[in-house]
């Protein structure tokens, strides 16, 4: 459960930067420009010196993002993240800072100046962290433009962090943002599985399918990540009682927690007809509180867990109407 390096942005990357860097030749400039399908910007890149990395490639280097960028040696990023939010640029650089953090606690802010990109004010932080045993330097604009929250970061192993510094600096500079109606926040996606009967229902594009934070692995048969707030699905074929459900997803919090779980409420609900219980409560898991939501459901011979969480700052301001929604609107095949 512990939150990933940079889930608020542009998440991790342990090996980025390490190929052979030899000298280059500058190429004719071959500037083209990126339009997302998804969010209201324009971003300018030179094609000699930048690609566009697939979703395959974003996944070796753990990188996310509406648009991430590497250079011909895979030494260094540029990428751009937006997602629906009205949090200040204060709140959406906490919250960047604080995931990085939990990867590295080593983390030391190196500068933050005002910045201005596309004539949106904003805040331009560098810092540098070591994740997984590598030094790691960024430089990422925070922003609060038509209802969203807006990460433009550059970053890469510290000792060539300049090589591309001003390549960044021509990038927020060629940066254009354009005119959009604010997210919808009615606008969802249903998650169905077939296999164990069941859909869930999340926002759109916070929550995107087909992106990497939408992951189904072994115990776990449903886990979607948005910034560092999380979502999780466990069905077992074994009718268990409610209580038994909860004393297990309660064990699971603690191992990872190393601590308590604190439960601050508990009560009967129906889900699409069938019986549950709604836990609500908090644990601090490497220094950062996180509150929860776990949801409970024995339907025939299968008991489905559902856990939602997030940092208590976020999830108060963000999450918790979110998490609700998506539980209370939970229906069974």
């Amino acid at each position: 459960m512990k939150a990933l390096c940079f889930s608020a942005l542009l998440v991790l990357f342990a090996s980025a930067g390490c190929a052979h860097r030899g000298v280059v030749p500058e190429a004719v400039p071959a500037p083209i420009q990126y339009r997302s399908e998804y969010f209201p910007y324009v971003a300018g890149y030179d094609l000699n010196r930048w690609r566009i990395l697939s979703p395959a490639e974003r996944q070796v280097v753990l990188a996310q993002g509406d648009l991430v960028l590497a250079d011909a040696q895979a030494a260094h990023f540029i990428g751009v993240l937006a997602e629906p939010s009205t949090a200040s640029i204060a709140e959406i650089r906490t919250a960047a800072l604080l995931s990085l953090q939990q990867e590295g606690p080593d983390l030391k802010v190196l500068s933050q100046t005002p910045v201005t990109v596309s004539s949106v004010p904003g805040t331009l932080v560098t810092l540098r962290v070591t994740v997984r045993g590598t030094l790691l330097q960024y430089r990422i604009a925070f922003l609060q433009y038509a209802g969203f929250a807006w990460r433009i970061a550059y970053w890469s192993r510290e000792e060539v962090f300049d090589e591309r510094a001003p390549d960044y600096a021509q990038f927020l500079a060629d940066f254009r943002l354009r005119q959009a109606a604010p997210p919808k926040a009615d606008y969802a996606i249903a998650y169905p599985s077939p296999k164990w009967g069941y859909i869930v229902t999340l926002p759109y594009p916070e929550w995107a399918p087909g992106d990497e934070r939408i992951v189904r692995d072994a115990e776990q048969e449903f886990h979607a990540r948005s910034n560092l707030a999380y979502f999780t699905i466990i069905p077992e074929r074994i009718a268990l009682p409610l209580a038994e459900l909860e004393r297990r997803a309660v064990a699971r919090i603690v191992e990872s927690s190393g601590g308590r779980f604190h439960p601050t409420e508990s009560r009967a609900v129906q889900i699409d007809g069938h019986a549950g219980k709604l836990v609500t409560g908090r644990a601090d898991i490497d220094g950062v509180r996180y509150e929860y939501m776990l949801l409970f459901v024995v339907r025939g011979g299968t008991a489905y867990q559902f856990a939602a969480w997030a940092p208590d700052e976020i999830f108060r301001e963000r999450y918790r109407a979110q998490f609700t929604a998506a539980l209370e609107g939970i229906q069974f095949l």
